[in-house]
């Protein structure tokens, strides 16, 4: 089993967990849905993997709400490439509502990235994050034109979405999702052979518990 523990990676993580944190929360407050309805999708019980293989990971940043279990709070689940372009997919269909590059220039522990929100229904959004973890905005221009999607298009899950530039280690993908504007931890709507497998590249702080999800 191949297991990140160190606590120095850890470190160079937290940082960005929290950053795509406050970015995806920003972005939200700008486009919460309310202007469009979205599809007529019931309710979802499971979702299909944003990668085609584990293989194509280095990494996966668990979901936390709870500090003192993870020792940070982040609202999604991140997914850090192996290699360069990468080909992520959706895991949930429904209607793209915006896709555009994000860069927040008042703050410094934020990096230009992509963000793509798709509405599954109603009460439903999807974020996905492409973060290449640089800070050159024309990285982030050139991100978005590695997007197979655009706002307007409906998009049915396990169709891909784009693929990311790896810069660093750090490169990833972001993907919370927001049902009646709250954020949850949503592992376990994949299968247990994909959590397992999740599982056995998940970031861990030394002397805590492998997790997908710290509540």
């Amino acid at each position: 089993m191949h297991k990140n523990n160190g606590f120095i990676t850890l470190l160079l993580i937290i940082p960005l967990f929290i950053a795509v944190s406050i970015a995806g929360i920003y972005f939200l407050s700008k486009n919460n849905g309310d202007k469009y309805e979205g599809p007529d999708n019931p309710p979802f019980t499971y979702l299909t993997t944003p990668y085609s293989s584990i293989s194509d990971l280095s990494q996966i940043g668990p979901y936390s709400s709870n500090y003192e279990l993870a020792g940070y709070i982040h609202n999604g689940i991140d997914f850090m490439s192996a290699n360069d372009l990468t080909e992520y997919r959706a895991i949930l269909g429904g209607k793209v509502i915006e896709s555009k590059v994000f860069y927040d220039t008042t703050r410094t522990d934020t990096h230009p990235q992509v963000n793509v929100i798709v509405q599954y229904n109603k009460d439903t959004i999807v974020v996905y994050t492409f973060e290449p973890y640089s800070k050159n905005v024309a990285d982030a221009e050139r991100q978005l034109s590695l997007m197979s999607i655009k706002a307007g298009d409906t998009i049915s899950a396990g169709q891909p979405i784009g693929k990311l530039i790896k810069t660093a280690p750090q490169s990833h993908v972001h993907i919370h999702i927001q049902q009646d504007k709250k954020e949850f931890c949503f592992a376990n709507m994949f299968s247990k052979s994909e959590q397992a497998e999740m599982l056995d590249i998940v970031l861990v702080a030394t002397g805590k518990v492998e997790q997908l999800c710290y509540e």
